[in-house]
């Protein structure tokens, strides 16, 4: 006699979901994948910084702006054609937030906007120098 167990068929595969496995956040917003998304404040300084990743998996290169809700900071980001561009603290390709607008332990809005696409807002974590992982950043 053979038996059957037909449990998984109807079931939803929870990894087959996206999430973010990390500290930080996601998004999509039109063709752009927003990834591992968190703010990150120095031992000293008045600026904080958006780190994570943008990859645009579209065939065309896309302008993404990244804007603080709450306090005003915004950056633009280019991210050519299916390509990624990490955002760290280099300040090139990064969103500087102000210090005494964001605490660790905290959250923060970020809205992630691509031309031709409606903008998302997020809401990403922020973290300082207490995590080993996050000491080094800057």
């Amino acid at each position: 006699m053979l038996v059957l167990s037909g449990c998984s068929f109807a079931a939803n595969i929870t990894t087959m979901k996206p999430y973010a496995p990390s500290d930080g956040v996601r998004a999509e917003v039109g063709g752009v994948h927003a990834q591992n998304l968190l703010i990150v404040i120095p031992e000293e300084g008045d600026e904080a910084a958006l780190i994570g990743s943008l990859t645009n998996e579209t065939d065309a290169p896309v302008g993404v702006e990244l804007t603080q809700v709450e306090g005003g900071a915004s950056a633009s980001v280019r991210v050519d054609a299916n390509s990624t561009v990490r955002l760290g603290t280099d300040h090139e390709r990064t969103l500087a937030v102000a210090v005494d607008s964001v605490r660790a332990g905290g959250l923060a809005e970020v809205r992630v906007a691509v031309t031709g696409a409606d903008a998302v807002t997020v809401i990403v974590p922020v973290v300082d120098g207490t995590l080993p992982e996050y000491r080094d950043l800057f």
